[in-house]
């Protein structure tokens, strides 16, 4: 699998050890900085936010259509 995503050197996948202490911090920090996100998210209902129309991929694209088609019939007059 690793050799048809293009790693070729699927040998330097055996230098890897998951048990160092470096790696087992890098575990433990993302997953208290995850249980921290979580656990701001449900105390402040942050999850629950809902953005301004503006703000949405929607909002956005109807705002730029209209500027087009605004530029379009100023140039047509």
């Amino acid at each position: 699998a690793a050799q048809s995503g293009g790693m070729l050197n699927v040998a330097a996948l055996g230098d890897i050890n998951f048990w160092e202490w470096s790696a087992i911090r890098d575990m433990l920090l993302t997953l208290v900085t995850g249980f921290a996100f979580f656990a701001v998210g449900m105390k402040t209902n942050l999850f629950h936010y809902e953005f301004p129309a503006w703000l949405s991929f929607e909002g956005a694209w109807k705002a730029l259509r209209k500027d087009a088609e605004d530029a379009k019939r100023r140039e047509g007059h």
